[in-house]
């Protein structure tokens, strides 16, 4: 098979962009969903149909970025004992690879009993599937989504939920009304939400319970993705729109749209969102990608295929600003682009500091794309970072990474790392007050009761919370004790991991805490 590749160039200011999609060398083969789980390592679900025979599954795999793909049978094991012989899958449009090793994808087997709706693992990043029959009775299944290892959701005309890997389903939503379920996201493992015809469906608490929130009459969307808590955005195959949410989905606006196209599937990169989608008039544009930085500007780009036309775009997957990858029907695309450097100067090595201690890192700027500076931590136990604030919580070594994120543009620059090393406080005061101090509950559902040894009243006392990710989201101002005994109240910060540093007057104590609710 010759390689083929289109151009596109789309001009910015006056740098001028070149566009190009290679086709990977499986033509012929409908590739519905591509994920890659690092820059190196990706996966693409895949069918060929094999003359005389079903629709074959299959998996490709890549580990050197898309340079090369392996490919491999999608076959499970045990076979069926009522369907003896048959252990292929015809695969749908999901696959959820949740790291290298574990994922998930869904189809059917057609038996002559008629069609058998499945879900497949893999534990060993493709090479073999186990999976069992799902007692579901509409199909076909239109999606999966897992939030971990053991639950998922499973998308046919109802939402269906497993807590165990897919051996048991319930049903946790049916819309009713004729409108059907086509597709599910989820923020994190206990916010998502359901699209369908003209209205969404949100849960906050792992789909026990759903809102319905009324969308435009006649919008159905085909995908959706966020970017934060609050940010994110959904496409519909109809007249080719783009919505978009800031308050967690309870409004949605119009940001983009174009009669006559179909965007079906969304790319989220750094601050880059990317549509994939297609023309259903345009002889020179048959196939589209609609990208934006943040969701503010949104810029069309446009290639064209020999045959056929128009190219359904099942899936649109980006490792970069400047790399992806298309699913369509009938091969699996290479997207590139070459954008503008952008470096980091000024980001000198950091000071030793004490635990206890504070520094402000200054003086360090980035490329052209005006995005933020960002620094994280490599072990927000040790030291915390709020905007470029550093907080020492506890003794070791750890890394402060720089980074800022591309756009349309510029791509992201090479992150800049320093080292830091945390020493303990040189003091004649025993630092380690550990069996001075006790925190409990711990898990807590939100008030947190704090005791000191009797030896501390009297002393000042502050008390700083942040979360897994380092950021300070609760501090109190110097208490003066005069009980050994002080209730923290954390009932309005989110369930999940956090560390509270407690500072008297000449010691520091840390320890991990977790809300649970």
């Amino acid at each position: 098979m010759k390689f083929r590749s289109l151009l596109a160039f789309l001009f910015l200011g006056t740098f001028v962009q070149a566009q190009s999609l290679t086709l990977r060398n499986f033509f012929g083969a409908t590739h519905q969903a591509v994920q890659f789980t690092s820059p190196q390592k990706g996966f693409a679900l895949a069918y060929a149909d094999t003359l005389g025979a079903l629709p074959q599954g299959i998996l490709r795999k890549t580990i050197d970025g898309g340079a090369t793909w392996k490919t491999f049978p999608i076959t499970f094991s045990p076979t069926l004992p009522d369907y003896p012989g048959i252990n292929t899958v015809v695969v749908r449009n999901s696959l959820q690879m949740l790291n290298e090793n574990v994922g998930y994808c869904a189809g059917e087997l057609n038996t002559n009993l008629g069609p058998q709706g499945m879900v497949l693992k893999t534990n060993n990043g493709g090479t073999s599937w186990t999976g069992t029959p799902i007692p579901i009775t509409e199909l076909p299944i239109q999606c999966i989504y897992f939030t971990n290892e053991t639950t998922g959701y499973v998308v046919t005309e109802d939402v269906y939920k497993t807590t165990d890997s897919g051996a048991t389903w319930s049903k946790v939503l049916s819309p009713g009304g004729g409108s059907l379920v086509q597709t599910i996201y989820f923020l994190n493992e206990t916010t998502g939400y359901a699209c369908a015809q003209n209205k969404l469906f949100k849960t906050t608490n792992a789909g026990l319970n759903w809102e319905k929130i009324d969308l435009p009459a006649g919008v159905r969307p085909s995908s959706m993705r966020f970017i934060s808590n609050t940010t994110g955005f959904f496409t519909t195959e109809t007249n080719g729109r783009i919505y978009g949410t800031t308050d967690g989905g309870t409004n949605w606006n119009l940001l983009y749209s174009e009669m006559n196209a179909r965007l079906t599937s969304i790319s989220v990169i750094n601050n880059v969102i990317v549509v994939g989608g297609y023309s259903t008039s345009s002889t020179t544009c048959n196939t589209i990608l609609v990208k934006s930085d943040n969701g503010v500007n949104w810029t069309k780009e446009c290639f064209n295929f020999e045959f056929p036309k128009p190219r359904y775009v099942y899936s649109t997957c980006f490792v970069s600003e400047e790399k992806g990858f298309l699913g369509v029907d009938g091969g699996l695309y290479e997207y590139s682009t070459q954008l503008l450097p952008q470096t980091i100067i000024g980001f000198n090595p950091i000071p030793n500091l004490t635990v206890g201690g504070t520094y402000t890192i200054t003086g360090v700027t980035g490329g052209g794309s005006g995005n933020p500076i960002v620094f994280t931590s490599s072990d927000p136990s040790v030291v915390s970072i709020s905007g470029n604030v550093i907080t020492v919580l506890g003794t070791g070594s750890v890394t402060i990474t720089a980074t800022q994120a591309g756009n349309l543009v510029y791509a992201s620059a090479i992150p800049v790392n320093q080292n830091l090393i945390v020493s303990p406080i040189t003091s004649t005061v025993e630092t380690d007050i550990s069996h001075e101090v006790s925190v409990s509950p711990n898990p807590t559902t939100g008030l947190l009761n704090i005791k000191f040894s009797s030896k501390y009243l009297s002393n000042k006392v502050s008390i700083a919370i942040h979360n897994a990710a380092g950021v300070l989201v609760k501090q109190t101002n110097e208490i003066n004790l005069i009980e050994n005994v002080f209730q923290l109240d954390l009932t309005d910060l989110s369930a999940g991991a956090y560390f509270i540093n407690i500072k008297t007057d000449k010691t520091s104590y840390n320890q991990k805490i977790v809300i649970a609710r």
